[in-house]
């Protein structure tokens, strides 16, 4: 039997509604207040009206033009830009550790859902996906 080794967490970050990183996000999370990124809107379901965590009005999601066309999605602008809020420590820690001891662990949720929308209202409309659309 292998021993049991510890592990480290050296930092996190991650983009919501609550926030662009984990300082705004615990201050969010803990304020008496609502931080007014919930919207009741029929833009992903039209016809009903739902409620939807969106980013903080001040919150501009990343450039991705240095990525291929079909990447730059909403959803990989919202991941890159989690990933920049641990970009320093990864590198330090890859330096200490050498990367085969140092992972980095993504999770996402609603991966291309507006691409996705936009696709289904060309074909709604168009009958047919738009020529760039990649699933």
């Amino acid at each position: 039997m292998i021993a049991a080794r510890p592990i480290y967490i050296h930092a996190i970050s991650a983009w919501s509604a609550l926030g662009c990183d984990a300082a705004s996000m615990r201050d969010s999370l803990f304020a008496n207040e609502d931080p007014q990124t919930l919207q009741y809107t029929d833009r992903f379901s039209p016809s009903r009206v739902l409620p939807v965590g969106c980013l903080p009005v001040l919150a501009a999601l990343p450039d991705l033009s240095f990525a291929p066309a079909h990447q730059r999605s909403g959803n990989n602008a919202l991941a890159w830009g989690a990933v920049q809020g641990v970009r320093d420590s990864v590198e330090r820690v890859l330096a200490q550790y050498g990367a085969a001891r140092v992972a980095l662990v993504v999770g996402t949720s609603t991966s291309g859902v507006e691409e996705g929308r936009l696709a289904a209202l060309a074909l709604q409309t168009q009958g047919a996906f738009p020529a760039d659309y990649d699933y």
